[in-house]
Formats: C-alpha cells, structure tokens, sequence
C-alpha cells in the first residue's frame, strides 16, 4: 500500500483521483500539485487523520468534482474554504473533528442520472459536515437551494451559519443537536422545513418574516422564533 507516504506531488499530469486512492493513510500530512485534476473518486481521502489542509489543487481553485466522501474522517483539517467551481457531492466532510471553519462558494454538483445513479438533488450536501464536533463557523454560497439531510447534524460547537438567500429546502435533522446554535435567520424563499430539522437545538431561536412559511413553521412545532423585518 501507499500508507508510509508522508508528501505526495502529483505534479501536472494526473487528472483523475480514483476510489480510495489514499484511503486510511495515517502519516499523509501534504499533498502537492495536481494542477490538473478534475475528479476525486469516493473515499479517495478518507481517513487521512494527520493532513491539517485540503490539497492543493482544492486550494487554487480548479474545476474539479468531488465523490462521496472524498475527505471524511479526515481528522486534522481545520479551516476550508470550496470555491465556486468545485462540484462537490454529500458527506464530503464528514467526520472532520478538528474542522472549525468552511466556507462553501459553490452550489455543489447535481450529476447526470443515467451515470450516477443513486445522486440525487437530495443527495447534493447530504451529511456534508456531520459529525463535525468542533465546527464553529459556516459561511454558504446563497445559489445553495437545499440543505439536505444532515447536513449539519452533530455540529454541537457550530454558533454561525447562514441559510443561503435561494434555499427552499431544509432536510431531516439538517441541524440536529446543534446545541450551541442560538440564532437563525430563515429566508422567504423556504417553502419546506422537515419536523426533525431542529431536533436537539434547545437554545436556537428562529428569525423569520411575519406570514413565512418558517413563521409558521415555528408556531406549529413551538420553537422560539422572533419576526424580522
């Protein structure tokens, strides 16, 4: 196997990141180049509990599209940041412990159904952070249109989140336990907020327009809310 890698370059020449490529690797800690990739396959990073920053090639900004779970449990990774043309699918980065910070500038990708499948328009950021225990802080692209099932379930230090301007879909336990969560501002644009979405947020207050779909929402299944302007 390739778990005694430590660096790896991927240089200029590699464009495809095939299924669990590095899976489990405990001492991959950098990887390099790979200016042109363009696809990382399932799992392909899963595991890779010592590797404190994304690759490269996710930094810069390529147009690439992530599999499922391309980067879940990968323990070390503190801040990330997805640019507008990353395409990214669910459980991305699930299970990252240490995550504190993410800022998602793209909408994610809706595949073609005749060559995935099981990927859904429900499937898009599905479990995308869950488990993230130390998950802080959340910035969303507004052209986000669903937060899919939990999507943020678990997050018990998560304190800032904002629903995208567009959103119309809130998931099952898409926030469950979410205990450090006070505030949340629910856009107009919401036409739909599954009865578990706030299962376990016992200190969230809502904030919502008067007549919205959220404000009703909120007095059928009595969680606190104030009306906003």
């Amino acid at each position: 196997g390739m778990s005694h890698l430590r660096k790896v370059d991927l240089g200029k020449d590699v464009q495809y990141i095939g299924r669990q490529a590095f899976w489990g690797n405990p001492n991959l800690t950098e990887v390099t180049g790979g200016q042109n990739v363009r696809f990382v396959g399932r799992q392909a990073f899963y595991l890779c509990k010592r590797m404190k920053n994304l690759p490269d090639f996710v930094k810069n900004h390529r147009k690439c599209i992530y599999s499922q779970a391309a980067f879940k449990n990968a323990r070390a990774l503190t801040n990330i940041k997805l640019s507008s043309n990353v395409q990214y699918t669910n459980a991305l980065f699930k299970g990252c412990t240490s995550l504190k910070s993410a800022y998602i500038q793209g909408k994610g990708f809706l595949p073609n159904a005749n060559t995935w499948k099981y990927m859904y328009k429900n499937k898009i950021n599905e479990e995308m952070f869950s488990g993230c225990r130390s998950l802080k802080t959340v910035k969303l692209y507004n052209g986000i249109i669903r937060l899919n099932a939990r999507m943020f379930a678990d997050c018990v230090k998560l304190q800032k989140v904002n629903i995208p301007k567009k959103c119309t879909y809130i998931g099952i336990n898409t926030f469950r336990n979410c205990k450090s969560l006070r505030k949340l501002t629910i856009p107009k644009s919401v036409k739909k907020i599954d009865k578990t979405a706030f299962r376990g947020c016992k200190k969230l207050t809502l904030y919502v327009k008067k007549g919205s779909y959220a404000h009703k929402y909120a007095k059928k299944y009595h969680i606190k809310y104030k009306l906003v302007k």
